[in-house]
């Protein structure tokens, strides 16, 4: 099973691969993430170098059954984001 990296080890990564002190490193992780997010709820896919593109999707409805009353139910309309390695990513695995 993997493991998720603690955002403090990813902030002191950043940190020290670019010279910036910690709390820099903190605001451009939050600008980031920021972008991305407002990126993606616009519907729009953004592309992050090296590792691949993110993509709004939109999952259909869905018809459920309530297994004790046994009436239809209809499942709400979701939004996913999807990652689309990019070559460099998937000669990373393999």
């Amino acid at each position: 099973m993997s493991t998720t990296i603690p955002v403090y080890l990813t902030i002191t990564a950043i940190a020290a691969g670019s010279g910036l002190s910690r709390t820099d490193a903190r605001l451009f992780l939050t600008a980031w993430e920021n972008l991305v997010i407002t990126e993606l709820n616009a519907g729009r896919a953004f592309s992050i170098p090296g590792l691949g593109r993110l993509i709004p999707r939109k999952t259909n409805r869905t018809n459920a059954q309530n297994p004790r009353t046994n009436t239809n139910i209809g499942t709400r309309l979701i939004r996913r984001v999807h990652l689309t390695p990019s070559q460099r990513a998937k000669d990373a695995m393999n």
